[in-house]
């Protein structure tokens, strides 16, 4: 094997800061509330349907789960969902 095939399983060392080296101005209690960006959606049918685990696959690598015909997801997925027909 030449020298360049070798290859370095040990990724570089990366410099991380933890809550205890970050600055103090830094602190959680100092910063902003962030609205919450969360909504609970209905899948859509009728209640007899809805009634144990679904699961929904919607694009390339989105699924979301529902239990008894209710998920709690993002606001853009909720989105995605209504968008495919998929939530009331």
């Amino acid at each position: 094997m030449k020298e360049k095939d070798v290859i370095d399983p040990a990724p570089p060392e990366e410099t991380t800061t933890t809550a205890n080296d970050a600055p103090p101005e830094a602190s959680i209690e100092e910063q902003e509330p962030v609205e919450a960006t969360i909504q609970s959606v209905t899948l859509q049918g009728w209640e007899a349907a809805r009634i144990g685990k679904h699961s929904a696959h919607i694009d390339k690598g989105l699924i979301v789960n529902f239990v008894d015909g209710k998920a709690i997801v993002s606001n853009a997925v909720a989105d995605r969902l209504r968008e495919a027909g998929v939530i009331e």
